[in-house]
């Protein structure tokens, strides 16, 4: 039997996943719609198809064709035929997020649990780890003594800090 991956879950909303992904994905704005189309058209059950990815995204078919082709060949959709209908997938688009959630450090996935005194939620392991990814650990844990210092419990309230505080580098 084939594995699940996290994201494919019925709880996981790709669509808020994958723009929560986007400025770490090599995509022009044009081909992020498309990606948001496909996501869209799968969380509806609908048919996915040229035609109505250009009905959701207001693109000419040989524009919504490029971007296909780009995305395939950047790995982040694979499109199969099956019995009656094409697949269309995107688990590449959110594999990168997948590693960087392994790769989180562990001292400060136990940081974070002990000081705000919970279990962190799968979204809140997916900021940690865009985090990560993005400041040095040193960083992070000022913003997280500034967050408590203020009584609040909050991952975006960690992501703020550290957005203010490259604004004003």
């Amino acid at each position: 039997m084939k594995e699940k991956k996290w994201f494919n879950a019925t709880y996981i909303n790709q669509i808020e996943l994958a723009v929560s992904r986007f400025p770490h994905l090599s995509l022009t704005h044009e081909q992020f719609i498309v990606v948001l189309a496909i996501l869209w058209l799968q969380r509806n059950n609908e048919i996915i198809s040229v035609t109505a990815i250009c009905n959701q995204t207001k693109l000419a078919t040989e524009k919504v064709n490029e971007i296909l082709a780009v995305l395939t060949n950047k790995a982040y959709l694979i499109i199969k035929s099956q019995k009656n209908r094409i697949d269309f997938n995107l688990d590449g688009l959110f594999l990168e997020a997948e590693e960087n959630i392994m790769s989180l450090d562990d001292n400060l996935f136990t940081l974070f649990e002990q000081e705000f005194g919970r279990v962190l939620t799968r979204n809140e392991i997916q900021m940690l780890a865009a985090l990560q990814a993005n400041y040095s650990q040193e960083q992070i844990e000022t913003a997280l003594r500034k967050t408590l210092n203020n009584d609040v419990r909050s991952i975006n309230y960690v992501a703020k800090i550290l957005s203010k505080a490259d604004k004003t580098d």
